[in-house]
């Protein structure tokens, strides 16, 4: 658990995520993300937030073959990437979903899949309890 416990404090200190093919997990905004890259690793597909626990067990499941990534040398342009959709605010991503650039899916597996259809102040309010913990939806990117 040490070593899950030294990955945790460094990547709450730095610029950096810790990588296991194209998942990451990123301390940004004093949450944790999870966050899933296309499979051309060049953007950004997907966003959920996670609890420090889950945070634990997921580092425990992906120990193996990962490893830190400076955020500059994750893809080209993933800072840039971060930075329009690693918000610090569930507000934050009100422009995003108007214009459609984003969505809440909800499941567990490809057969139970479903974008959460609400409007816009309701998915708001979605992604404020994913960010105070709450599991559930996550967002996507198209």
């Amino acid at each position: 658990m040490a070593d899950i416990e030294k990955i945790l404090q460094t990547l709450s200190n730095h610029e950096q995520a810790w990588q296991h093919g194209n998942r990451l997990l990123v301390w940004r905004y004093e949450r944790w993300h999870y966050i899933t890259l296309g499979f051309d690793m060049s953007q950004i597909v997907a966003v959920s937030f996670m609890e420090v626990e889950r945070v634990r067990r997921t580092l425990s499941n992906m120990i193996n073959n990962s490893d830190f990534a400076q955020f500059s040398e994750v893809a080209p342009d993933f800072v840039d990437e971060l930075a329009e959709k690693v918000l610090p605010n569930a507000e934050a991503y009100q422009p995003l979903l108007e214009n459609g650039r984003c969505r809440l899916i909800i499941g567990h597996t490809t057969d139970t899949l479903r974008s959460v259809e609400a409007d816009v102040d309701t998915l708001i309010q979605i992604i404020q309890q994913r960010m105070n913990g709450k599991p559930g939806a996550y967002i996507s990117f198209h």
